[in-house]
């Protein structure tokens, strides 16, 4: 056998295509799997490794390019949901997460600020309504010493 040999490299070369059109096909038939579980992400990570196997496929950029949306998308309607829900915080992790997946910086940006105004809203709220209610604690403690102040004068008026 001689490494050189035409019919030896040509032998290998199809061996090789064989082998890297079975891996994506058993790679594609992963990604589907898990897009129809609703495992966007993961889907999108088996089709990053069939672009390492077999770069330029079309059909897995287009793939790629439509879970990207569609991942984008989740995170936007994920992030909306918490917001409605006042949780903030989570609001502005998937608004952020959407933002990497490619959604419209500029809209997100908008809305994480928009939730960190609310948030600091509602802390300011929270805040003045502890605040009210030690105040009206205070007035009903001072109204009860001076009930018992006047109970206790009044007492010693009738003593005397």
């Amino acid at each position: 056998i001689r490494k050189d040999d035409p019919a030896l490299v040509n032998k290998i070369a199809q061996t090789e295509n064989l082998l890297r059109k079975q891996q994506v096909k058993e790679a594609m038939e992963q990604a589907m799997d898990y897009y129809n579980k609703g495992q966007f992400v993961e889907s999108y990570a088996v089709f990053e490794r069939i672009t390492k196997i077999q770069p330029g496929d079309q059909r897995v950029q287009k793939y790629m390019s439509q879970l990207k949306e569609e991942i984008a998308d989740g995170y936007y309607t994920a992030g909306n949901r918490s917001y409605k829900s006042q949780k903030y915080d989570t609001a502005i992790n998937y608004w952020t997460n959407a933002k990497k997946w490619g959604a419209d910086s500029a809209e997100m940006d908008r809305l994480i600020k928009n939730a960190r105004n609310a948030k600091e809203n509602a802390l300011k709220r929270k805040q003045e309504a502890i605040r009210k209610a030690a105040d009206e604690e205070q007035r009903k403690a001072e109204e009860a010493a001076k009930a018992a102040e006047e109970a206790a004068e009044a007492a010693e008026t009738e003593e005397s």
